[in-house]
């Protein structure tokens, strides 16, 4: 079975396999990961993905693992849509709190691979 490559969406210049390992379209090089995450670049402004990431964004609803249907014995509920955002002062509060959790992830990230001199 040979390997199935897509492309990245919102990165073309990049293709991701189903393992997770990602290469340049065109020249085949393999980035290196900066700590457990790729840094792709698309018109000078980058993108930090886990690989899992990438391979949820370049197969999306597919399950490489089963291709038979789950059986269940309960009916699944399909969720309802999440309402969008009216309030502009909600959007701000996730959106400054999701940039802490970052924060706070590299930081931990930074202290795993501190260096004492």
């Amino acid at each position: 079975m040979s390997e199935q490559w897509r492309l990245v969406p919102g990165f073309p210049a990049y293709e991701v396999n189903r393992l997770g390992v990602v290469r340049k379209r065109v020249t085949g090089y393999r980035p290196r990961r900066n700590g457990r995450r790729y840094q792709l670049w698309h018109d000078g402004i980058p993108g930090m993905f886990h690989p899992y990431e990438l391979v949820a964004l370049a197969f999306p609803g597919d399950d490489a693992e089963s291709s038979d249907p789950v059986e269940t014995s309960a009916p699944v509920e399909t969720p309802e849509p999440v309402a969008a955002l009216a309030d502009e002062t909600e959007s701000l509060k996730r959106e400054n709190l999701h940039l802490r959790r970052l924060v706070a992830e590299l930081e931990a990230e930074r202290s795993v691979y501190a260096v004492d001199l």
